[in-house]
């Protein structure tokens, strides 16, 4: 749905190491005392604005979010983007607690060009991020203001009846997708806000990602398979979006119990698609974030095969921010394991 939208208007441990490239004032990272900083280059405008693409002139905040958490998780330091993207948001940020998609640069402005395609997810995801960057002593109560309007808007987007959360008020139909990452989002909330000593609060945002997690197996739940929306129909044959959200539970790492009696277990899923994926043939972007899920399965093999095969696309028109950040966190953790050979689909197939 975010792909597809994005087509429209043109999307855990290990160390990520500096780029070897002569292309290294494009996107690479640098160490400081911290360790491994994220440097994305001018994927990030001088003001803070996180571009889809490298270079370009869209912004959406999905990706951004998405980019940033995937990047900490990784392993990489990401306080310096990270603050710098949040002033940006905070300044975009509408007053009640949307996001758009935005047009334009640094030198005309930026402006609102086109409704956000998954309120519900990027909204999450703001929401983690903030709390991820919040220090121990104090949130700044602008941060505090923009978390109370993002949350009113999130939970405008909660059916009480079905129990998982919409698109947007205007797309009133639930993705699995969605859910699995707000799921996601929640947990990781909820300890971010014990680390904030908002222990209520913090036992209140588990209590909701518990109950996500039993109303997703509820909603989306369809026999050895599942649904992919709201709207019906179990997974097709479309790379994205019914193969992707396959993926999701493990990339998300979402417990067994939720996916108990699907037939959709990673392995199974590598023998069944990882052929035509790492042939890069089946959808317009490579997805680095099934690379990024194959290491967390255990296959960094597939995953090293996955780098090589990405790295002729970086910075071209099937490259994105999410795709970059996810090559990094490949990287570093091929490069932390001592240079897994590629050794493509071998012992799957």
């Amino acid at each position: 749905m975010r792909i597809l939208a994005f087509l429209l208007i043109l999307a855990c441990g290990g160390q990520v190491f500096a780029a070897e490239d002569n292309n290294a004032q494009k996107q690479g990272v640098m160490e400081n005392k911290n360790g491994v900083v994220l440097d994305l280059g001018i994927f990030q405008t001088p003001t803070g604005a996180i571009t889809v693409i490298y270079g370009g002139d869209v912004v959406d905040p999905y990706f951004a979010n998405r980019a940033l958490l995937l990047a900490y998780y990784g392993g990489m330091d990401i306080t310096v983007p990270a603050r710098k993207w949040i002033a940006w948001g905070l300044q975009h940020q509408q007053k009640n607690g949307l996001f758009s998609r935005y047009c334009g640069s640094d030198a005309k402005g930026w402006i609102a060009c086109r409704e956000s395609d998954a309120d519900d997810a990027s909204l999450a995801l703001w929401l983690e991020l903030l709390y991820k960057m919040a220090s121990d002593n104090e949130i700044p109560k602008e941060w505090l203001d923009s978390m109370a309007k993002a949350k009113a808007q999130l939970d405008s987007l909660y059916d009480r009846k079905l129990g998982i959360y919409y698109i947007s008020q205007a797309q009133r139909v639930g993705l699995f997708m969605d859910n699995v990452e707000i799921y996601s989002a929640l947990i990781n909330i909820a300890k971010e806000q014990k680390r904030l000593k908002m222990t209520i609060s913090s036992w209140f945002t588990g209590q909701k990602a518990n109950n996500l997690l039993k109303n997703i197996r509820m909603v989306f739940g369809n026999g050895a398979a599942f649904s992919i929306s709201t709207q019906g129909g179990s997974s097709g044959d479309k790379f994205y979006p019914d193969k992707v959200a396959e993926v999701f539970p493990y990339l998300s790492e979402l417990p067994e119990e939720a996916t108990a009696g699907w037939d959709v277990s990673f392995t199974d899923w590598l023998q069944k698609n990882g052929k035509s994926w790492l042939d890069m043939n089946v959808d317009a972007y490579p997805w680095g974030l099934i690379a990024v899920t194959t290491l967390k399965e255990g296959w960094p093999n597939v995953a090293h095969c996955w780098m090589q095969k990405a790295e002729p696309l970086r910075y071209g028109k099937r490259w994105n921010v999410l795709e970059e950040v996810s090559y990094l966190y490949v990287r570093g953790h091929i490069r932390s394991e001592g240079r897994v050979a590629c050794s493509g689909m071998s012992g799957i197939m």
